[in-house]
C-alpha cells in the first residue's frame, strides 16, 4: 500500500495479499497430503481431518479472493479503461477453476470411503488447483504492476 499509487494505496490489497497465502498454503498442503495418500509416510488420521480442512480453507480463501479481485481498484480501473480486460478475465476464471477442483476434491472426501486407504488415490485435483492458483496469481501480479500509474518525481 503506497498513498503515491492511489490504485494500490487500498485496504484490499493487503486483504489480498493474506488471501493469496492463504489459499496457496492451503492448496499446497492438501497438494502434499494427496500426494502421500497411500504411501507408508502417509500420517493417516492427521490426514483424515487435515486434507478436508485445507480443501475448505483453499475454497473458501480462493471464492475470497476471486471476489476481492472484482472489488479491488486496479480490476475497476481495468474494467472502465478496456485494456488488460482479457488478463483480468483470465486471472478469475483461473481462480475460480482452481476453487472449483478443490471444491470436487472435498466432496470426494466427504463421499462413503472417501478417506480410507484401500480406495484408490484421488486423482491429484489439489495439485491442479495449486497450479491454477499460482498462475492466477501470476497474472495478477502481471496486472497489479501494469496498471499502477508511477510516482512522477
Amino acid at each position: 500500500m503506497i498513498p503515491a499509487r492511489p490504485l494500490w494505496d487500498h485496504w484490499l490489497t493487503a486483504a489480498s495479499f493474506l488471501l493469496t497465502t492463504l489459499s496457496l498454503g492451503a492448496a499446497a498442503g492438501a497438494a502434499y497430503l494427496e500426494h502421500l495418500r497411500g504411501s507408508e509416510a502417509e500420517p493417516a488420521e492427521a490426514s483424515r481431518r487435515t486434507w478436508p480442512a485445507l480443501l475448505a480453507t483453499g475454497v473458501v480463501t480462493s471464492l475470497a479472493q476471486a471476489v476481492a479481485t472484482l472489488e479491488h481498484p486496479v480490476t475497476v480501473h481495468i474494467m472502465d479503461s478496456g485494456e488488460w480486460t482479457s488478463l483480468a478475465g483470465l486471472r478469475l476464471l483461473l481462480l475460480l477453476t482452481g476453487a472449483a477442483l478443490l471444491l470436487m476434491a472435498l466432496a470426494r472426501s466427504w463421499a462413503p470411503g472417501g478417506l480410507s486407504p484401500r480406495r484408490p488415490k484421488h486423482k491429484a485435483w489439489a495439485a491442479g488447483a495449486l497450479v491454477l492458483l499460482a498462475v492466477s496469481e501470476v497474472v495478477g501480479r502481471v496486472l497489479f504492476y501494469a496498471v499502477g500509474p508511477t510516482n512522477p518525481f
